[in-house]
């Protein structure tokens, strides 16, 4: 149960508040309540709420001089998460890197910001450094590792970390999976391979996917194959007015105005 102190500051940590935060983190400090993990991961919260980078690495150092980052695994991967969703990158592997303890959850949240930061290369570098520290990756871990492959078009690498879910892993693959492989190939303009990913997939998943391969048609101005995605969506009731534009778009960019 938190503390009233903590209680507070995970409250304007949840609203966005991390002036107040901070302000009750110091007034509890000068009322000589001293500060816990539970404490720390709350007020890095609100400062990543915010981007407050400058108070962040304040609290950093103050983690660091109490010993909790040796302490509580959590409360570093806290810190980890801080600087990569701020952006710097480099400073969470750096903190990553102080961890005497990593788990899939540091690595995850590493390879997470890289693959919004559009950079797949340094995504799959910690995906390999974690493999060879010996931690299992999780479904979290292979869908940050896939985005990053599907943000930076990197379809080798795509299919080798698709390769190895099945042959290593005991992870169940959902649809969430293969629409990213739908939307990495599609958007690659590899559109074959999509397409047979999409036959490999039960009858009920189609409804989700057909409208992912449609927008990447519409970026290739794949006509042929735009035009079977959205007949089969309409048919399954899938369609939204998302669609609907794309077609307009792809029959206007060709002329054809009867179908527009």
């Amino acid at each position: 149960m938190l503390s009233l102190p903590d209680a507070l500051i995970a409250a304007y940590a949840h609203n966005g508040k991390c002036d107040d935060a901070l302000h009750c983190f110091q007034k509890m400090q000068n009322e000589g309540i001293p500060p816990d993990a539970v404490t720390f991961i709350c007020i890095l919260k609100a400062c990543g709420s915010t981007g407050a980078i400058d108070n962040s690495e304040v609290i950093h150092e103050e983690i660091v001089s109490q010993g909790w980052l040796v302490k509580d695994i959590m409360l570093g991967n806290a810190l980890v998460d801080l600087y990569a969703k701020c952006g710097m990158l480099t400073k969470a592997e750096e903190t990553l890197e102080e961890l005497p303890i990593r788990n899939v959850v540091s690595w995850s949240t590493v390879i997470t910001g890289y693959a919004e930061q559009g950079q797949g290369h340094e995504a799959l570098n910690s995906f390999e450094r974690m493999k060879s520290e010996g931690i299992c990756p999780d479904r979290v871990t292979f869908l940050c590792v896939l985005n990053a492959c599907n943000q930076s078009l990197l379809l080798d690498e795509f299919q080798m970390c698709f390769g190895h879910i099945i042959r290593n892993c005991s992870i169940k693959l959902n649809i969430e999976t293969y629409i990213y492989k739908i939307i990495c190939f599609g958007c690659a303009g590899h559109f074959p391979v999509a397409m047979s990913v999409i036959k490999t997939l039960p009858s009920h998943d189609f409804s989700a996917v057909w409208p992912t391969l449609l927008g990447a048609c519409k970026k290739w101005s794949n006509l042929q194959i735009g035009e079977e995605a959205f007949g089969n969506a309409l048919q399954l009731d899938a369609i939204g007015s998302a669609a609907y534009v794309c077609m307009y778009n792809m029959y206007s960019h060709i002329d054809v105005l009867e179908d527009v």
